[in-house]
């Protein structure tokens, strides 16, 4: 039962790794504008919402994996100073197969949800809202 209990431990620590990896190449593809390493961290059909308010005014955008990777080949972060590039990364709950972290980056809070999907750890869904930074 013990050895159980180890291995299992190993592999959730195993499994926590990749899963800040995948965040990391998120955050890494977005402000260096590397359209392959953003593919890469997304399941195919993984999508991104933003909920954006004005007043009493609220509006929900998506942006589809695709998109996101379009948007990255266009630039994406890169025009964020390398001094300000921030991607501070938090796992806050994992669970078998499913995750979800945190990331406080430079204009944006996100909260990702990833799964291990085909055997590797893959986003499937993006929340962010935006940071004013002006």
């Amino acid at each position: 039962m013990l050895l159980v209990f180890e291995f299992g431990s190993m592999a959730q620590g195993n499994d926590q790794q990749l899963i800040v990896q995948v965040a990391k190449n998120f955050m890494i593809a977005w402000y260096d504008g590397n359209e392959e390493l953003m593919e890469s961290t997304f399941q195919e059909d993984a999508v991104s919402k933003v909920v954006t308010s004005v007043g009493n005014r609220s509006r929900l955008e998506f942006y589809s994996a695709l998109e996101l990777v379009q948007l990255t080949r266009k630039g994406g972060g890169k025009h964020v100073p390398r001094k300000e590039r921030k991607m501070d990364i938090t796992v806050l709950d994992q669970f078998q197969n499913a995750a979800t972290v945190k990331i406080h980056a430079y204009d944006a809070v996100e909260y990702l949800h990833l799964a291990k999907w085909k055997g590797e750890w893959k986003i499937i869904n993006i929340l962010f809202e935006r940071i004013d930074n002006e």
